[in-house]
């Protein structure tokens, strides 16, 4: 190959490299309008994205907003609408499973990470702890979570968490009895 040509063939694979990114680009568009359709094309947010994906598995239809352009933006009512009890039930029980913070900062002492987890207050007496170690095994107990609404695979790795937090609490309300 001539020492001429170099220059020529370097811009030739440049150039192919550009079409190539142009032309999947247009690809991916033509993707994005047949599979995911537009309504979720002109969201805001992760929010906005979640719920209009909600709609479309519902069938609703969000409603046009007025203002610029024709954007259209997920009506909050029908999503609220849509949702029914059962699963307003598993959201409550999941926020109850996962309200326990057990994750230990880096230079935390033990005194300070298991007075995080019974909530106690930065002065607090053996009383104290007794009444937060009562009211927070009470409120984890694995026998209080109705996990029936979930299905089996999520059933386990729950029942595994709720255990966890409570071989925690446990944990933490001995640390404390030892210590007094």
């Amino acid at each position: 190959m001539d020492k001429g040509m170099i220059p020529y063939v370097i811009l030739g694979c440049v150039a192919l490299m550009i079409a190539v990114k142009i032309f999947s680009g247009m690809i991916f568009t033509m993707y994005e309008d047949f599979f995911m359709g537009k309504k979720e094309k002109n969201v805001d947010n992760l929010d906005d994205l979640i719920k209009a994906r909600a709609m479309l598995m519902k069938k609703a239809e969000p409603a046009a907003t007025k203002g610029e352009g024709s954007v259209k933006k997920p009506d909050l009512k029908l999503v609220e609408e849509a949702t029914d009890p059962e699963s307003k039930k598993r959201k409550e029980i999941l926020h109850q499973i996962y309200d326990l913070d057990v994750k230990r900062f880096k230079d935390e002492a033990d005194d300070a990470y298991y007075a995080r987890i019974l909530k106690l207050p930065s002065a607090f007496t053996t009383d104290a702890v007794k009444k937060a170690y009562k009211e927070r095994a009470k409120a984890c107990h694995p026998d209080r979570f109705d996990l029936k609404s979930f299905d089996e695979k999520t059933q386990k790795k729950l029942k595994t968490k709720i255990h966890e937090n409570f071989l925690i609490i446990q944990k933490a309300y001995d640390h404390f009895k030892k210590a007094a």
